[in-house]
């Protein structure tokens, strides 16, 4: 009898802290995508005429000068860049709040975007801090996984330093994960 007393009061002891957790934890990393994405989608939506808006995850955060392309093609552009982890249900979504007629949309989507959930563990975190609402689009399955999941990933997170250009576009990224002898190093792909 003490044994299913003492296991009751452990699971009712761990079901209290995920919930806390769940209610109340503020993930670094999602605040810092939130920030970034609310930066870019005033950018974006302050835009008078017509622009290019390029989404997608990191592909395009880290590889499109959008300013450079803003000057040279003479139409404003945005990066809308964020992170695989989203989905690209909540990309698209984002990317939707910030066009109007007349805009020009290139949805850059990664190989893994394909077979991978519209809204995937980021989403679920962001929508967790955000926008609960919107966590009705995860199975109890999906939002237990996820949980799991951010909660590993948030106690490993490590806070990259980057200067973030009018248009989106990340500059002097400071904190990459490539070994010192890989930095600077043109990757080489064999044909």
């Amino acid at each position: 009898m003490g044994f299913l007393i003492g296991l009751t009061g452990f699971v009712l002891l761990v079901c209290i802290v995920i919930s806390l957790y769940s209610r109340f934890y503020q993930s670094r990393r999602i605040e810092v995508l939130q920030e970034m994405l609310a930066k870019k989608q005033t950018y974006a939506n302050n835009i008078v005429g017509n622009k290019i808006v390029i989404a997608g995850g990191s592909e395009v955060l880290y590889s499109f000068d959008t300013d450079f392309l803003s000057k040279h093609l003479e139409i404003p552009a945005v990066n809308l860049g964020s992170n695989i982890g989203f989905g690209a249900g909540f990309i698209i979504d984002q990317a939707k709040l910030c066009l109007k007629s007349g805009d020009t949309l290139v949805l850059s989507l990664a190989y893994g975007l394909y077979h991978r959930p519209l809204y995937d563990v980021f989403a679920y975190e962001y929508f967790r801090m955000y926008d609960r609402k919107q966590l009705c689009r995860f199975t109890w399955g999906q939002r237990a996984y996820y949980l799991m999941k951010n909660f590993v990933l948030n106690r490993r997170f490590e806070e990259k330093s980057f200067d973030m250009s009018p248009s989106g576009a990340y500059r002097n990224i400071r904190g990459s994960e490539l070994p010192k002898h890989k930095k600077n190093t043109a990757s080489v792909f064999d044909i």
